[in-house]
C-alpha cells in the first residue's frame, strides 16, 4: 500500500483497495480474535469472514453485480491451505538457485496442493446460490436514499447492528427491479469479428441474439453486460448457430449476468455452452431445422429446413418487432439459407440486418425485402 501510494496514488481509490478497506473494517469490528479453543480457531474465523463479507457486499454488488455467500465458509476453511501454498512457494523460489534439489523436491507437494485448492474452489462454485446475481444497478439517487437510511440506523443503534443495517440498506436496492422499464431498443454491439445484438422489447424484456468474438470472447461478454445495464440479467439468449464467433462469449457472460432462458440449435445439445447454461439454472430449448419458437410475443425464432447445407446456412432466423420497425437477424445464412427462408412461409416485409462481414446474394426479392 505504501509503494502504491508513492508510485500510483490514484490506485488507492480503485476497486481492489476499496474492497480491502471494507474487508479490514469488517474484520476489525468482528471481535473474532477473542476467546480460546473452539471460539478462537473455529467460530472466530467464520464470524470474521461473515463481517468481512457483509462490509464488502455493497461494493461487490456495485463493481461486479453479484455476491457469493459460500465464501463466508470457504475463506476460513481454505485459508490454511493457502497459507501452506504461499509458504512452500516462497521456500521453493528462495532456494531455486542455491539449493535446486530442495526446490525440485517441493514441486510435487506444491502441485498436489494447488490442484486440491482448485478442486475445492470448483466444488464451492457448484453449490447453490453461487453466485447470487443482482437484479439491477440502482441509480445514484436510489443509493443516496439507501445510504441516508442506513446512516440513520447506524446513528440510532450505534453498534455492530447499526453497521449491519447500513450494509443491508446499501445492498437491498440491487435486488429490486428498476423504477421504470427500459425503453424499446435495438443495440448492435461492437465485439470485433463476431456478433452480439441486444433487443429490448416494449415491455422491457431483454433478448440477446448471439454472443461471440473470434479475437476476444471476453470482450463480447463485457460489452453485452455493459449494454444491459442497469439490469443484471437477461430474459432470453438466442444462438443462431454454433460457430465460436456467435457463441464463444456465452461462458464468460455467465459470470457477469444471469440468463434465465435460452434457445439453441439442436447441434449444441451436448456442447460446453449448453452445459454451462444448464449449470447456472438456465432453461434451454433446442431448435431443429423446420421448427419455430416464440420466446416473446414480439420475437420469433425459426430455422428453415435446408437439406445438406452448411452450418451457416442452417442458422436460425430471428424476427423482432419494434413498433413500426421490424428487424430480421439471419445469423450467417448465405445464398442457400436465404433462398430457403424466402421459399418458406417465414418471409415477410422487413428491414434485414446482416453482419457486414457476410456477403449475401438474394436470388429472389419477391418477399419485398430491403437490404441494410
Amino acid at each position: 500500500a505504501i509503494l502504491t501510494a508513492i508510485l500510483s496514488p490514484a490506485d488507492l481509490f480503485g476497486a481492489s483497495f476499496n474492497l480491502s478497506y471494507a474487508a479490514v473494517f469488517g474484520l476489525a469490528i468482528s471481535g473474532a480474535t477473542s476467546g480460546t479453543g473452539w471460539s478462537r480457531w473455529v467460530r472466530g474465523p467464520i464470524v470474521a469472514s461473515l463481517w468481512a463479507t457483509l462490509c464488502t457486499t455493497p461494493l461487490t454488488l456495485i463493481y461486479f453485480g453479484r455476491v457469493a455467500p459460500w465464501t463466508i465458509l470457504a475463506t476460513p476453511v481454505l485459508s490454511p491451505l493457502v497459507a501452506i501454498l504461499l509458504g512452500l512457494s516462497l521456500v521453493a523460489a528462495g532456494t531455486a538457485s542455491s539449493m535446486p534439489l530442495l526446490s525440485d523436491a517441493l514441486a510435487w507437494p506444491l502441485t498436489w496442493l494447488a490442484h486440491s485448492y482448485i478442486g475445492a474452489v470448483r466444488l464451492a462454485a457448484d453449490l447453490p446460490l453461487t453466485p447470487v446475481f443482482a437484479q439491477s444497478l440502482p441509480s445514484p439517487a436510489v443509493l443516496w436514499v439507501a445510504a441516508v437510511l442506513g446512516l440513520l440506523a447506524l446513528v440510532c443503534l450505534g453498534n455492530r447492528r447499526g453497521v449491519a443495517a447500513l450494509c443491508l440498506c446499501l445492498s437491498v436496492p440491487h435486488f429490486l427491479p428498476p423504477l421504470r422499464p427500459p425503453d424499446p431498443s435495438l443495440h448492435l454491439l461492437a465485439v470485433g469479428h463476431g456478433q452480439a445484438a441486444l433487443l429490448t422489447t416494449a415491455d422491457g424484456s431483454r433478448v440477446l441474439v448471439d454472443c461471440g468474438s473470434l479475437a476476444n470472447p471476453r470482450r463480447a461478454a463485457r460489452t453485452v453486460a455493459e449494454a444491459n445495464l442497469p439490469l443484471r440479467s437477461l430474459d432470453w439468449l438466442v444462438l443462431t448457430h454454433g460457430d465460436s464467433d456467435h457463441t464463444g462469449g456465452v461462458e464468460p457472460l455467465l459470470g457477469l449476468v444471469r440468463i434465465h432462458n435460452a434457445i439453441l440449435p439442436i447441434e449444441l445439445h451436448q456442447s460446453d455452452t449448453a452445459r454451462a447454461l444448464g449449470s447456472q439454472g438456465c432453461e434451454i430449448q433446442f431448435l431443429r431445422p423446420g421448427q419455430s419458437r416464440r420466446p416473446h410475443p414480439d420475437v420469433r425464432v425459426s430455422r428453415p429446413a435446408v437439406d445438406g447445407a452448411t452450418r451457416n446456412d442452417q442458422s436460425a432466423w430471428i424476427h423482432a418487432e419494434f413498433g413500426s420497425f421490424r428487424a430480421i437477424f439471419p445469423g450467417d445464412a448465405l445464398e442457400v439459407g436465404v433462398a430457403a427462408w424466402l421459399a418458406s412461409d417465414l418471409a415477410e416485409t422487413a428491414d434485414i440486418l446482416t453482419p457486414d462481414s457476410v456477403e449475401v446474394i438474394l436470388p429472389d426479392l419477391s418477399a419485398g425485402c430491403s437490404m441494410a
